[in-house]
């Protein structure tokens, strides 16, 4: 199969389907591997760009709330890249305010994204 993209100088396609390059001088092995690893060995790989960040709401729960904790203790507006990363943002701003103490288990954080706040941010 033909290779259609224009590849950088460097590298060269073997018979087979890799690539080769020659990273540290023509005197040192090469590297062989698929395009993506050669480009990465010459630094030159295209490098995704980070995930968008996204607004959530994420609510702290309570095995035995006090009274006033009864709907949880509210954490909105936590701009994260995933819900995972914004429970564990949370975590960390429960463990400052002094709310995170007994141990896991007797807490657990709920995250859910915001629709208020994704305009806003993403200005």
């Amino acid at each position: 199969m033909m290779q259609t993209t224009h590849l950088d100088p460097r590298i060269g396609a073997l018979g087979n389907g890799k690539f080769y390059a020659f990273t540290q001088g023509y005197d040192k092995p090469e590297i062989v591997g698929t395009l993506h690893e050669v480009e990465q060995a010459l630094g030159i790989a295209f490098m995704p760009l980070c995930k968008p960040l996204k607004v959530f709401d994420v609510v702290m729960h309570f095995e035995y709330p006090a009274w006033d904790e009864m709907d949880g203790i509210r954490y909105p507006s936590i701009h994260a890249a995933s819900k995972a990363q914004a429970n564990k943002f949370a975590r960390r701003e429960a463990e400052r305010d002094g709310h995170a103490v007994g141990g896991r288990g007797r807490y657990w954080f709920i995250a859910t994204e915001s629709l208020v706040g994704n305009d806003d941010f993403a200005r």
